[in-house]
Parts: structure tokens; C-alpha cells; sequence
């Protein structure tokens, strides 16, 4: 009978809450982007700490990296690696162009 009880009373939770909060899950260009992020947030914090910046534009820099390793460890390995060796790999217009896919596609939702 609890079992049962507790069954209704979760349903009528998604019923009045909506789907509005469930979200597809990460597509591989997604998963690529993510991955780009982090590769991107490590070369400008190699960059900033090479080019002798500031120590606020490192600090960001090295707070972004350790960021964007919980982005990427949230969406999973993506099957097929961006080329994301050197700063001008991830400059590529390619990346740009997957940025804005994987911006595009974050904003689905499932159809209710």
C-alpha cells in the first residue's frame, strides 16, 4: 500500500512540475565542445602564465580550466576527438562553427 501510495504521490510531482527541467542527453558535438572548452581553458592559462600577465589574468585562467574539467567530466568522453593541440587547432573555424551547434542543441528539450 506505501508502495503504491508513493508511486501516485511522484507522479503527481512530474505532473505539476512540467518537463521544463529534462533535458536530452549531451549529443556528441556537445560532448566535443566540452571537451574543446578544456583544452581551450588550458592553453590560455599555459598562455597567460608563458606571457608573464598579471596574476588575477592567470588566476582566471587557471580557475577556468579547473572549471571546465567538471563540464567535461558531466557530458563524458566525446568517440571522436576535436584537434585541440596548439592555439591555432582550437581557432579553427570548424570549432566555432561546433560551439554554436552544441549552443543550438542545449536549448532542446523533449517534446511533451
Amino acid at each position: 500500500m506505501r508502495k503504491i501510495l508513493a508511486s501516485m504521490l511522484l507522479g503527481l510531482c512530474f505532473l505539476f512540475a512540467g518537463c521544463d527541467s529534462l533535458r536530452f542527453a549531451p549529443s556528441e558535438g556537445q560532448k566535443q565542445n566540452a571537451l574543446l572548452h578544456n583544452r581551450t581553458a588550458i592553453i590560455a592559462a599555459e598562455t597567460a602564465n608563458l606571457e608573464n600577465t598579471s596574476e588575477k589574468l592567470q588566476g582566471l585562467t587557471q580557475l577556468s580550466e579547473l572549471q571546465s574539467r567538471a563540464f567535461t567530466s558531466y557530458y563524458g568522453l566525446p568517440k571522436k576527438f576535436p584537434q585541440a593541440d596548439t592555439a591555432e587547432d582550437i581557432l579553427a573555424r570548424s570549432n566555432f562553427q561546433l560551439a554554436r551547434t552544441a549552443l543550438a542543441e542545449s536549448a532542446n528539450r523533449p517534446d511533451t
